[in-house]
């Protein structure tokens, strides 16, 4: 039985995000750096055939649980929050965690 390569996506779109967290894929890591005077969090997510699955979400093709998106988009704000505080509350500028 052959294990299928992890791949990884990196983007900053809550939505985008929580379409991913709801699919399954994994928060690898996060990235605060400042992007024209604003702090933004940026996220990798790992998980299997998820460059596939980012492509059926791009072109509108994507189907996921209702329910299952609206919890992964509450749980995105927070992790996303969370690390902008936290970037504030130190100082970073570019940390990641």
């Amino acid at each position: 039985m052959s294990e299928r390569k992890k791949e990884t996506v990196r983007t900053s779109d809550i939505y985008q995000s929580a379409y991913l967290l709801a699919i399954g894929s994994s928060v690898r890591s996060l990235e605060v750096s400042r992007e024209l005077d604003k702090d933004v969090c940026i996220i990798t997510f790992e998980g299997e055939i998820i460059q596939s699955k980012l492509k059926d979400y791009v072109s509108n093709k994507a189907s996921v649980d209702p329910l299952l998106y609206q919890k992964a988009i509450n749980r995105v704000k927070d992790i996303v929050f969370k690390a902008l505080d936290k970037a504030r509350e130190n100082g970073i500028k570019g940390g990641t965690r």
